[in-house]
């Protein structure tokens, strides 16, 4: 007897997901023969890949510091990532509360510009050629926090 199972699923992961309707198959193997019994065993392992080939990168670390900072005063900000490479970009909300030293770099200095509450966002994409927007919405690619700007 043969078994051959496929799976189909929406699976999402630190690093990526499939989209709906990915199927996986797995082969037969060494528990094909335990099918009979009503047992199957299967020893596989799972590669997510998109449609157009790529998988996305992650951020595995974020860091601020120190999170609340006096106008004039900047804040070390840090990420690290796995995965392919990355291209990455830190935005700050309201644009005009203050700027970053180097925003494409995974360490930058954030430089407080007036008071009040910041969002500070960083966003990492795909650097692949021709990968538009695939990771977009992908888990772990986007990472955001407040930022104390206090008189």
């Amino acid at each position: 007897m043969s078994v051959i199972a496929a799976v189909l699923f929406a699976a999402s992961s630190g690093c990526g997901s499939a989209p709906p309707g990915t199927v996986i198959n797995a082969s037969p193997g060494s528990g094909a023969q335990d099918a009979a019994a009503g047992a199957i065993a299967v020893d596989a392992s799972i590669d997510l890949v998109f449609q157009n080939g790529s998988s996305c990168p992650g951020i595995s670390s974020f860091s601020i510091d120190p999170a609340s900072i006096a106008p004039g005063q900047s804040s070390l900000l840090a990420i690290a990532t796995v995965g392919p490479p990355a291209s990455i970009q830190w935005t700050v909300s309201p644009a005009s509360a203050g700027m970053f030293s180097s925003p494409t770099s995974a360490q930058t200095t954030f430089l407080c510009a007036s008071p009040g509450l910041v969002t500070i966002t960083v966003q990492v994409e795909l650097t692949a050629p021709d990968a538009g927007d695939a990771c977009a919405g992908v888990l772990y690619t986007s990472y955001a926090a407040m930022v104390g700007c206090e008189k």
